[in-house]
């Protein structure tokens, strides 16, 4: 979970995106580890209940940038779902800061996010086209849909295999995710699919 400092002047915001990729790149530079993992979290929405504006003035601008960074950084994973109503209740310094049950929250959502992933990277993609582990979770360019939200209106049919952190596993239409499945409610998701140009895509997606 970070993001908020650079979310208070716009300069810094705009160069949220490619500031966050250049901190993973240096990180696996220095632990020698040029595919680990990297899970973040979204930015709340929190506002200041004294004059009803956002904490964080360009918040919006950070949030895009980090929803459009997992497909940018290679084996990452964005946790959309933040709990924002698990905040210390009062003024503008409370607001920022989880309480024990938002901490227990976050805490749970990212574990999710890194078992789905981690059960999904160990179950290479497979369809009726040649692909292996090494390009299993290869994410599309920046051109390509960044989310189930931009892929489901443009190929409601297309076969999107799910994965969850208590190991259940499946494949539905992009449609049908989108209209909440019983079974995935309340779940956070990894998701896979083969787009129709032939490139492998990856994101996760949380079930209301």
């Amino acid at each position: 979970m970070q993001g908020e400092a650079d979310a208070g002047a716009l300069k810094i915001a705009q160069a949220y995106k490619e500031n966050l990729k250049a901190f993973v790149k240096n990180i696996r530079k220095d632990l020698k580890a040029p595919n680990l993992p990297f899970i973040y979290g979204k930015i709340a929405n929190n506002v200041d209940s004294s004059n009803h504006q956002p904490i964080w003035a360009f918040g919006s601008i950070v949030q895009k940038a980090q929803r459009e960074a997992q497909s940018e950084i290679p084996n990452s994973v964005f946790v959309k779902k933040t709990a924002l109503e698990a905040v210390w209740p009062g003024g503008l310094n409370e607001l920022a800061h989880f309480n024990s049950q938002g901490i227990l929250s976050v805490g749970r959502d990212f574990g999710e996010a890194w078992i789905a992933y981690d059960r999904a990277r160990s179950r290479p993609f497979r369809d009726n086209q040649e692909s292996d582990a090494s390009d299993a979770l290869i994410p599309p360019s920046q051109q390509a849909p960044r989310s189930l939200a931009m892929i489901a209106p443009q190929h409601p049919s297309l076969a999107i295999r799910w994965s969850t952190a208590s190991g259940h596993t499946g494949t539905l239409a992009a449609s049908e995710i989108v209209q909440r499945p019983a079974a995935l409610r309340g779940q956070t998701v990894f998701l896979q699919a083969r787009l129709p140009d032939g490139r492998l895509w990856q994101g996760t997606h949380v079930v209301p």
